[in-house]
């Protein structure tokens, strides 16, 4: 958040949206990934991390399912090409 909010800064953007076109894209990889761990979750005791139990739960409200490791590179390779992409910046 803190990559995102100087670089808009720099580029003199006062808001800041996610395309429709990234929030569909990022819903879908979300999706995706939580069939991942789709099963482990259903076997586990309720809890936060599986909505109390709840296997009809929404999976684009989850969270990232192929875990940390994969997720921070994401972001630094998001990060690494310093354009934001998926954000639209606007000046006010």
């Amino acid at each position: 958040l803190a990559y995102i909010l100087k670089t808009a800064k720099e580029k003199g953007a006062s808001r800041i949206e996610a395309s429709q076109k990234a929030e569909d894209d990022w819903v879908r990889t979300i999706i995706e990934k939580a069939r991942l761990v789709a099963d482990f979750q259903e076997k586990c005791t309720p809890g936060y991390y599986n909505n109390e139990g709840n296997i009809n739960r929404k999976p684009q409200n989850g969270f990232y399912g192929a875990g940390p490791i994969e997720f921070f590179s994401l972001m630094k390779k998001w990060r690494s090409k310093g354009n934001l992409e998926g954000l639209e910046l606007t000046k006010q």
